[in-house]
């Protein structure tokens, strides 16, 4: 997925960039020095639906192209348009820690059959591993919550090789 971007003056007021249908930025890193950036809204968007925050995006026209995540969108709070974004430049093998947001899928009998209620008490978990092996989310099968009393761990998901940032025992759900 790629992006084109460009330096922007940081004279330029940013409600002049957003009539102009430019989102004001800025892409950092490790060896990369903070700088001012500005991408078209539309594209923008369409791309971050598809990215989210977890997969690694190309960003064209800064002395060639950068491999960065979106590391963090400022929305209006009315109206929920961006009004600026974070891009953290990566480098080749260097592990990055990212929050995967996990996707429920099935039906739980218990749920279903016997009256319980599901109680989620984590929708995401962080990770750290290298860019490419980041996953968009992690499938979480609440089918197999047959009886009331079951719950699934964290242990007990199907992770990519990557290395969790918090306790493999900690509930989900119950």
């Amino acid at each position: 997925m790629e992006l084109t971007v460009e330096k922007r003056d940081i004279a330029t007021k940013p409600h002049t960039l957003r009539k102009k249908g430019l989102l004001p930025a800025v892409v950092y890193g490790r060896s990369q020095e903070s700088t001012p950036i500005t991408v078209n809204v539309k594209d923008f968007q369409k791309l971050f639906r598809q990215a989210g925050e977890s997969t690694v995006i190309t960003l064209v026209g800064l002395d060639g192209s950068k491999d960065a995540l979106i590391h963090e969108v400022s929305v209006h709070a009315v109206s929920g348009a961006p009004l600026h974004a974070d891009f953290y430049a990566i480098q080749k093998g260097q592990k990055v820690t990212v929050a995967i947001p996990f996707e429920f899928v099935g039906v739980s009998p218990a749920v279903k059959d016997k009256g319980g209620v599901l109680l989620k008490t984590m929708h995401e978990i962080e990770i750290e591993c290298e860019p490419k092996d980041l996953p968009q989310e992690i499938v979480v099968d609440i089918s197999t919550l047959l009886d009331i009393d079951d719950k699934i761990l964290v242990g007990d998901l199907k992770l990519p090789a990557t290395r969790l940032l918090r306790p493999t025992k900690k509930k989900l759900w119950r």
